[in-house]
């Protein structure tokens, strides 16, 4: 019995005293933390705090990041969202850089607080954050990851301001660059294989012969056609789109006239509320990737107001325009739908 009991007693030590051990190093990790200021990855409403590796001076190790990645937990974003990376009620510098876990290494750092978002590569990517403040130096890992919205993604150009023309012809497997007429507005991909193998692989789309022809912007599908030559005059004709919406106060038109390349829009805003008409008023219209607003605009005797812009972004059938209006301390927003010619 007494051979027994001894063992066991020293098991139990050595339990309590690793244990102690283990909530030291945990109690030492918090009060550093505590310490020191931060920094939080956002993107959109989400918000987390990345995970310290160390402060003062260390050196970053594989076997550390690949501890770090397992506790770090990561911000979802879209992938033509945007990340930012910074400190809370502090000025102190950051420096970015991404890490590669397949050769262990940091990769190129980042200009900035921000990371850019590569629409046509999801999944997770390890961002190591250097932080100098007055409490000292500090290194954390942070995570982000890329949503899978869409079975084409991969295809898609990246810039959030360049459209992607995808060509989805018959022949062996594989894709093609495409020379563009002007590739900081657009690229052409051809995409070659077998409508099977389309439906299969790009449950998205709707591909049922061969040439199919798809313009997207952001993931938006904005052109659809079996016929290069309506590609073409999508490419270079003007068109214009009409966009109508209204209220009880207010009735707003948006005409743009575009090609892909270039365009302009023209928008008309009347009072028609039963109050007298606003002696100045404020709009913000946004879609995808693009935003205009303008303040003080003063209505005309009938209540009429007008203003144009430059718009590079092309509208479409599918889009839904929200244009908020503020004017003698009220406020409305108003949604801006696709219309065939009212005139």
């Amino acid at each position: 019995m007494k051979k027994t009991v001894l063992p066991t007693i020293i098991i139990l030590l050595s339990v309590f005293l690793i244990n102690i051990f283990i909530q030291k190093d945990i109690d030492k990790e918090t009060i550093v933390a505590k310490n020191m200021p931060v920094p939080v990855i956002q993107s959109g409403n989400q918000s987390v705090e990345p995970v310290l590796l160390f402060k003062d001076n260390g050196k970053i190790t594989k076997t550390l990041v690949d501890k770090a990645v397992h506790k770090a937990h990561a911000v979802n974003v879209n992938p033509y969202g945007e990340v930012e990376i910074k400190l809370p009620d502090n000025d102190a510098p950051l420096k970015l850089s991404e890490w590669d876990p397949k050769t262990g290494r940091e990769l190129q750092p980042f200009e900035g607080g921000y990371i850019p978002v590569l629409a046509n590569e999801p999944g997770t990517r390890v961002i190591i954050i250097r932080v100098e403040t007055d409490a000292g130096p500090a290194v954390y890992l942070g995570k982000i990851n890329v949503l899978k919205l869409y079975s084409f993604q991969e295809l898609l150009h990246p810039a959030g301001n360049v459209y992607t023309i995808l060509v989805f012809s018959e022949g062996e497997s594989g894709i093609r660059e495409v020379p563009s007429g002007d590739e900081t507005k657009y690229v052409t991909r051809e995409v070659r294989g077998t409508v099977a193998e389309f439906k299969e692989k790009y449950h998205g789309l709707d591909i049922k012969n061969l040439p199919t022809i798809y313009v997207f912007h952001q993931g938006a599908i904005i052109f659809r056609s079996e016929d290069m030559k309506e590609l073409q005059s999508f490419i270079t004709d003007i068109s214009t789109t009409f966009f109508l919406g209204e209220s009880e106060n207010w009735q707003v038109e948006l005409r743009a006239r575009q090609n892909l390349s270039e365009g302009t829009a023209e928008l008309f805003i009347t009072y028609k509320g039963q109050d007298e008409k606003p002696k100045k008023m404020d709009f913000h219209l946004s879609g995808r990737g693009w935003s205009w607003g303008s303040s003080g605009k003063i209505p005309d005797e009938s209540g009429k107001i007008f203003s144009s812009s430059d718009m590079r972004y092309k509208l479409s059938e599918i889009d839904s325009i929200p244009i908020e209006l503020t004017w003698d301390g009220k406020k409305e927003e108003i949604i801006l739908a696709y219309r065939k010619n009212p005139y």
